[in-house]
This record gives C-alpha cells, structure tokens and sequence, in this order.
C-alpha cells in the first residue's frame, strides 16, 4: 500500500486491513490480505466511499473463503493423493493512491491470487469527488468534447509509434486494436496528468505486462 502526505485541506487516510490463514485439517491451504484506503471523515463524500471499499472488501473475503478456499482444498488433496508437495495459495488485495486533493481521490487497487505456481492479477482504477463521494469519468479530465476518445486514442496511437521505434515490444496490430481493448474506466490521476493502461496481452505480449500512457497537465482539462 502506497499513501501520501497530508496536505492542509486534505482529508487523513488509513489503511483498512484483514489477514488470514486458512487450514485444512490444521495445514495451511490459503493465505488471504486486503488493503483498502479509510477517509478519516464523517463528510458525505467520505461515508459513500468508505462505504463502496467495505463492500469491496467484503466481496473479496466472501470470494476467498468461499469458492477460492474449496478450490485451494481440493489442490491440496489432490497433491497428497499424488504424493506431490503442495505450497498454500495466497490471494492479496492492496492499493496505491495516485492523487490526493481537497476535491479530488484517485487511486489504484490490485488483485493477486497465486494458486500452484499460477498468478493472476487484476488491476482496477478509481477516482472520487470528495465532495459527494461520486465516481469521476476519464472524459472529464481530457478535452476535445464528444471527440475526447478519438484524439486520446489518437494519442496513444502516436505515443505507441514512438515506443515501437525505441524498441517497445508492441503487438505489429496494436495501433489497430486500439478500440477494442480500450476501456474508460482503466485510468488514474498523478500531480502530472492522467494515465490511461490496457490490460495485459492486449497491446503488447504478457510479459511486457499493462501497457501504460500518459497525458501531461498541458493536455488535461482543468
């Protein structure tokens, strides 16, 4: 988990955290950890978001001891049976906050679940008016009106050929599937601007991992 400081006008922010171990038969088979932000505030906006991240944690633990911590169950017997070793699953949920305003939250929070050597991971992104606690759209921060996606994916088109000829190991049809894999609410705000990422193994091969582009403050709606 990544925070900032706190600035006049700001409101404080905590980490709100559970651990656990799950066991079968008194051997380790899942090991589960969420981090998500807390607005030390009883404002509105704080309340509703407050609100939104205890459900989403609620969700995930619900998820990790229910079908996740089964699956982890059979793995381990089915390694016994084997006579194979078997390493307890993890599954993590933490969070990096990007940005921090009076008026503005924008933050990123990450899933991970490691099960017999195999990791996934979810990234997701979310930016909040402390005001009324509302989730803000990308297009708010970029100009360019009802044209807004078409010059950001111009943009990044530009930004991809850039790379390429640096040696950036983009997909040769990425410029072309720029549309399809494009989705409004993958972005986060820094100090700088707006950063906008596509999944893995959209643009670029998995190894390359989430293929990011940034948007300086020149070019961001104030």
């Amino acid at each position: 988990m990544t925070s900032i400081s706190i600035h006049g006008g700001q409101i404080p922010i905590q980490p709100s955290r559970f651990v656990q171990q799950l066991k079968l038969n008194g051997a380790p088979v899942l090991r589960i950890s969420c981090c998500l932000p807390r607005l030390v505030s009883d404002s509105r906006g704080a309340r509703r978001i407050n609100r939104y991240y205890r459900q989403l944690s609620d969700a995930w633990r619900s998820r990790w001891t229910g079908v996740l911590y089964t699956r982890a169950c059979a793995a381990q017997k089915a390694a016994l049976a084997e006579g194979a070793s078997f390493s307890p699953w993890e599954a993590t949920l933490d969070y990096t906050l990007t940005l921090q305003t009076p008026e503005v939250l924008s933050l990123t929070w990450q899933v991970e679940e490691k099960r017999s050597g195999v990791q996934r991971a979810q990234q997701h992104g979310d930016t909040w008016s402390l005001l009324d606690g509302s989730p803000l759209p990308l297009r708010g921060f970029l100009p360019g009106g009802r044209r807004w996606k078409h010059r950001l994916l111009e943009e990044i088109s530009n930004q991809m050929a850039a790379r390429t000829a640096s040696g950036e190991p983009f997909r040769p049809d990425s410029a072309a599937m720029l549309r399809r894999y494009f989705q409004p609410e993958q972005f986060f705000l820094t100090s700088e601007g707006v950063t906008v990422w596509f999944a893995p193994d959209t643009l670029a091969a998995p190894s390359a991992g989430a293929p990011r582009f940034s948007f300086s403050a020149a070019v961001t709606k104030k």
